[in-house]
């Protein structure tokens, strides 16, 4: 039996017991928590540090390709300004000069050009002795840099420069590639001088983006807005018109807020903290929700317009509205006062309007009507909006965006989905051409170089062109199958945010198309007419840049005629179909016969690993006439 203070003494311990227990808890779960915020910091460290040392890696490769374009101008100008020793570039007076020493470029990268002799042996190989070539130069142009907590990085190439001489062809400029044949390559414009250099590459090629995620609205979606980190979304929805998503985190959007408007939600817009929702229901046309709160959106205000609404634009204090009234196809309302808009002007427009777009005094209209797609209005009187012109298109016109001087719209028409205007002069657009998109257009938006065209196809609603190289003739690069027909969307950061008619996946978030390059490709000069039967070939000269995973090689033909030529197979140095030329400097073999033939073609092999291109500068062949 134990006494009364035994048993206290007793229970004292147990206690403390337990409070060290616990205490070993707390410590060993912070030290935990300090491991995993330890291993988060680090990763994002290495991966600022990935980037950064992508982006230094580049920035060497564009030195040594600048570099080599400098070297040969030098050559270019005056061969004899190539004496051995090694260099730097100076730029100046708009000149490019060879300075004696190493260049310091950004205080980062260190560029070293050395210009030594070449010799040759009695086979005019490129030798460590032999005779010394008078004519040519090797050049080495090495770029070094420090990147930040690694050793010192350095990349280099070579090549051989040649004083030519009269008897010499080949191709360095845009204008000579030109006339050759691309086959998965295109021409690039280098650094002048020369006027018009230029160089290829492999081709640029887009696909589809790996990265896609959706949303179940359990309705099709037809408009959406994108403010901050929410999607405000139009809904086909008599209870859930109004819907709400969190896309702070693109690859995981989730529904965060549904809100009836009494109505089906049609098109919306957004200024300040106030969407305004076109509906499908003629007594309750325009709604507005007040969203300063996305999680706790407010009806502050809905207006019986006595027709259906598809399409708003917001411009300054005013709401365009696309109407589905042939006899008042346009509506203007001031919307200055949120919580009490006035309606100030209406145009008749002889068929319903799809879509709108609004720049300085004009509005431009898509119609449905098929003899009227486009109808452009003068809106410097809101009270009186005017047409001053009617555009046919083609087909009718369902959704128009504006890009610098050009319009682009979205037409219902399978062959001719994009019609493109120009805008020259705002008040007479001029209708160009129209683009085939494999389906027929819904809405339409611009983001940088890229034209998308939500479509009426389920297998493929939106269709995504490039207006890189002529804006006013953009080339469709693919359709992309987003499971449903794509409606409304807009074109905001990295990515594509679109309703569709899948009540799955009703809203869907797409990323932007991958940009990479062919894997392989050829590029078939001219032919070259040297003028004699008695043409004595010497060699073939090469400025090229090899690529990481890449390289590129050479093959040529020669005949009497021009005839034979297009039947004889292209050879490498051992007269077969299976070599090739590899080095910048190389003799010319020209077995069997003819011996002396007068035409010459080359034909040049890229490969690569599709994240970077070899660089063929120029090509040229020295000869003699006999």
């Amino acid at each position: 039996m134990k006494f009364p203070a035994q048993r206290l003494a007793d229970r004292i311990k147990l206690i403390f017991q337990k409070k060290g227990q616990v205490l070993l808890e707390v410590l060993l779960a912070v030290l935990i928590f300090s491991i995993i915020t330890l291993a988060a910091i680090n990763l994002l460290f290495y991966s600022i540090q990935a980037q950064q040392r992508r982006f230094e890696q580049n920035a060497a490769y564009s030195l040594l390709r600048e570099c080599f374009e400098a070297v040969r101008h030098v050559r270019d100008t005056d061969f004899s300004l190539l004496q051995n020793g090694t260099f730097g570039l100076n730029f100046s007076s708009g000149n490019i000069n060879l300075v004696a020493g190493n260049e310091i470029i950004d205080n980062k990268y260190t560029r070293a050009i050395t210009i030594s002799d070449i010799f040759r042996d009695n086979d005019l190989n490129i030798a460590d002795t032999g005779t010394l070539d008078l004519h040519s130069k090797k050049a080495i142009c090495e770029i070094s840099w420090k990147p930040a907590h690694l050793p010192p990085r350095q990349i280099n190439s070579q090549s051989i420069l040649t004083n030519w001489q009269n008897n010499t062809l080949g191709d360095n400029l845009t204008t000579e590639f030109n006339q050759g044949t691309l086959n998965s390559v295109e021409i690039i414009n280098s650094e002048t001088p020369p006027e018009n250099n230029g160089a290829i590459t492999l081709s640029v090629i887009f696909s589809p983006s790996g990265f896609t995620s959706s949303v179940k609205l359990e309705a099709a979606a037809n408009d959406v807005e994108v403010q901050s980190n929410y999607a405000f979304i139009a809904v086909d929805s008599n209870t859930k018109g109004f819907q709400v998503v969190d896309i702070s985190d693109p690859q995981n959007p989730s529904l965060v807020k549904s809100l009836n408007i009494q109505t089906r939600g049609a098109c919306i817009d957004i200024k300040d903290n106030y969407a305004f929702i076109g509906t499908k229901q003629a007594s309750k046309s325009l709604v507005i929700v007040n969203i300063a709160d996305p999680l706790n959106p407010q009806i502050i205000k809905t207006i019986n317009l006595g027709a259906t609404i598809n399409d708003i634009s917001i411009k300054d204090n005013f709401a365009y509205l696309a109407v589905e009234n042939m006899l008042r196809g346009m509506i203007i309302m001031d919307i200055s006062d949120p919580l009490n808009p006035q309606k100030r002007g209406e145009a008749l427009t002889l068929g319903s309007v799809n879509s709108i777009a609004v720049r300085d005094n004009y509005a431009y209209l898509a119609n449905e009507h098929m003899l009227t797609g486009l109808m452009t209005y003068d809106i410097s009187d809101p009270d009186n909006p005017e047409s001053i012109d009617v555009d046919f298109i083609y087909g009718k016109g369902k959704g128009i965006t504006l890009s610098d001087n050009k319009a682009y719209m979205a037409v219902d028409n399978n062959t001719n989905g994009l019609a493109v205007i120009s805008l020259n002069e705002l008040a007479n657009p001029q209708y160009i051409r129209s683009i085939d998109i494999e389906a027929a257009g819904f809405r339409v938006d611009v983001f940088g170089d890229f034209i998308f065209v939500s479509t009426d196809k389920n297998n493929a609603g939106i269709a995504i062109l490039d207006k890189s190289e002529d804006d006013l003739n953009p080339d469709f690069l693919f359709a992309q199958d987003i499971q449903g027909k794509g409606r409304g969307f807009i074109a905001a950061g990295e990515y594509i945010y679109m309703a569709t008619t899948n009540s799955n996946r009703g809203f869907v978030i797409i990323g932007p198309p991958v940009e990479e390059f062919a894997v392989s490709g050829d590029f078939t000069s001219r032919i070259f007419d040297t003028g004699s039967l008695t043409t004595v070939y010497y060699n073939l000269f090469v400025s090229y840049l090899n690529s990481p995973g890449g390289n590129l090689k050479f093959q040529i033909r020669t005949a009497n005629s021009y005839t034979d030529l297009l039947s004889t197979e292209f050879i490498g140095p051992d007269a077969t179909n299976t070599s090739y030329y590899t080095n910048p400097f190389t003799k010319i073999l020209l077995p069997g016969t003819p011996t002396t033939p007068r035409y010459f073609q080359y034909r040049a092999y890229f490969t690569g690993d599709s994240n970077s291109s070899p660089i063929l500068n120029e090509l040229q062949f020295n000869f003699r006439n006999n």
